[in-house]
């Protein structure tokens, strides 16, 4: 996807999937949220070396993981504004959708995974202690 445009995969990350965090609901969709934002956390030297990325989605695990929502502050960029002008002229906006009538799987998803919270905690604690950050 980088041929495309550089760095695109860490501008959908930034711009769709992490302000649509929280508007993902259900037990199965939870764990995998907070697994695949955990990997991304620590399994990703681009998003390790996009400082404000990282604490953006490390914000929004964790309150996807405490149930709440992430307020921001004010965008020292004025990109929050943009957006919002963006919005008001008819821009494009991203949702998630649950399919009403889709099947759920036959099988438990990440099996493997008994607690979501214990794991991305557990696992982010590991990665700071290798890097030596305090996240």
């Amino acid at each position: 996807m980088d041929a495309v445009q550089p760095k695109i995969m860490l501008m959908i990350l930034q711009q769709v999937w992490v302000p649509s965090l929280s508007l993902v609901d259900g037990p199965d969709e939870d764990k995998l949220v907070a697994v695949a934002a955990t990997k991304c956390l620590t399994e990703s030297p681009d998003i390790f070396a996009n400082r404000p990325l990282w604490e953006q989605l490390r914000a929004a695990l964790d309150a996807k993981l405490k149930g709440t929502e992430v307020t921001e502050n004010a965008d020292e960029d004025g990109q929050e504004d943009a957006l919002d002008a963006e919005l008001a002229g008819g821009g494009y906006t991203a949702a998630y959708a649950k399919l009403a009538n889709a099947s759920m799987p036959e099988r438990p998803v990440l099996g493997e995974i008994a607690d979501p919270k214990q794991f991305a905690e557990s696992t982010l604690a590991n990665f700071l202690s290798r890097v030596g950050g305090g996240g």
